[in-house]
């Protein structure tokens, strides 16, 4: 039978605890001793602790990722907002300018000045004057006498 025990012993794990006792004498009138004793936690208590804390912390952090992640959706989708917003008054500005280039094309003002300018076109008896830049092969100035023609 004490074989028994001492093997069953070996198979249960001893956890050392430390513990402290506090004895107060009897204050001056009193008859009773204070005692206190106070168990400090144990090394597996400890363990246990740090593992609920941590399992805490991966709760936590589980639960509050879905709203990272949305928080910067929404920055990313703000700053494109932005952007398309920027675009879209650019666009209402050139909308604006051809819709006032639209309503000129009435004018026959502006009617003669496209036809010349786009088309080349002249009036019965005008002569179409070109407008050059000089570069070596054409001089800036050439020295024509009266009724000469440049070819």
């Amino acid at each position: 039978m004490a074989l028994r025990e001492r093997e069953r012993r070996k198979r249960i794990p001893t956890v050392e605890k430390t513990v402290s006792l506090t004895v107060t004498p009897p204050a001056p009138g009193e008859r009773d001793i204070r005692v206190d004793v106070r168990r400090q936690v144990s090394g597996g208590r400890k363990k246990s602790q740090k593992l609920y804390v941590a399992f805490l912390a991966l709760v936590v952090f589980l639960l509050l990722s879905p709203l990272f992640k949305d928080g910067w959706s929404y920055f990313r989708m703000s700053r494109e907002h932005q952007g398309l917003r920027e675009r879209n008054e650019e666009l209402l500005t050139v909308k604006e300018t051809l819709l006032r280039e639209l309503a000129d094309l009435d004018s026959p003002e502006v009617i003669e000045k496209l036809a010349r300018e786009e088309l080349g076109m002249v009036r019965p008896g005008e002569s179409k004057v070109y407008r050059t830049i000089p570069t070596d092969d054409i001089p800036a100035r050439e020295r024509l006498a009266t009724g000469e023609a440049l070819h």
